[in-house]
């Protein structure tokens, strides 16, 4: 909803550190959520000179993460709740990630790109019950980021985010499920919610799409499936990103896919020697 942006915001800044670079966080130097390589492609996109992430003004903050996530996850026209539950694992995930994650669930073509068939199919699914919807996103979300390589680092923190320190929804928690599923509640009601308290502890860390432990994978089921499956999920990975590089040149698009596809042979050909390893040493 226009209405439920200002909130969204201030709900996510609210599990954003200020100015970190983590060793771990894939998304390196990052200051209110943005990280550098966000702000870079934002200030390119507008013909402005690089500038270090730590010293992105207020006013960017709030620009970048209307025009780069809310707007790309059509906040706007999603339902309450739904949207800020979206736009949050966004921010933090990738809006292609998001997108794809909401297509699933509410049986929209799967492309990473929110239209009118996902809209229509969300309010749709709102409409039968809203906060079934806020829940399986949430869901959804989490199973996600427990998958990843750096939950071990970082996945305390995305468990308070996304279900607050009681799993599930309930009145009073501080996650991503229960405000959403709060705001999807009082809307359905035609009740205006309260000004709920904010998280008071920021989390750290990008849950990169990136970082999928194979382990943790169905690829990582045998060493025939793991050649494979690193094939399917590079080819996933490079998708996404290119989802999500707006407003770059042609030439830098082709040479992105270029290196990726090297990148994803090297990686295959490094699993399978590891597999010939482990079968000789059998």
């Amino acid at each position: 909803m226009k209405t439920n942006f200002d909130r969204s915001l201030e709900l996510t800044l609210a599990w954003e550190g200020g100015a970190v670079h983590h060793p771990k966080d894939p998304g390196g130097r990052t200051n209110r959520g943005v990280t550098q390589r966000t702000y870079d492609r934002y200030r390119r996109d507008r013909n402005r000179p690089r500038k270090d992430v730590f010293q992105i003004a207020p006013a960017e903050v709030a620009d970048i993460y209307r025009s780069m996530y809310w707007n790309l996850v059509k906040g706007d026209q999603l339902p309450a709740g739904a949207d800020y539950a979206v736009f949050d694992y966004a921010v933090n995930s990738g809006p292609g990630r998001a997108a794809r994650a909401l297509q699933k669930i509410v049986g929209a073509r799967v492309d990473g790109i929110i239209g009118p068939e996902t809209v229509d199919l969300t309010r749709e699914a709102y409409a039968r019950d809203p906060v079934a919807l806020v829940e399986a996103i949430c869901e959804e979300r989490y199973r996600f980021v427990r998958s990843l390589k750096t939950w071990k680092t970082f996945g305390r923190g995305w468990k308070r985010r996304i279900m607050g320190e009681t799993m599930g929804a309930q009145s009073g928690d501080i996650g991503v499920i229960d405000y959403a599923s709060d705001m999807a509640e009082r809307a359905a009601a035609k009740v205006r919610s309260p000004e709920l308290p904010l998280p008071k502890k920021p989390t750290m860390g990008k849950a990169d799409p990136e970082d999928v432990a194979i382990s943790r994978t169905p690829e990582g089921v045998g060493a025939g499936t793991t050649v494979v499956g690193g094939i399917g999920a590079a080819a996933a990975t490079a998708a996404e990103k290119i989802q999500d590089l707006t407003g770059i040149s042609d030439i830098a698009l082709y040479a992105f896919v270029g290196l990726t596809v090297v990148a994803a042979i090297s990686t295959v050909g490094v699993m399978m020697v590891r597999a010939r390893r482990g079968e000789a040493a059998a």
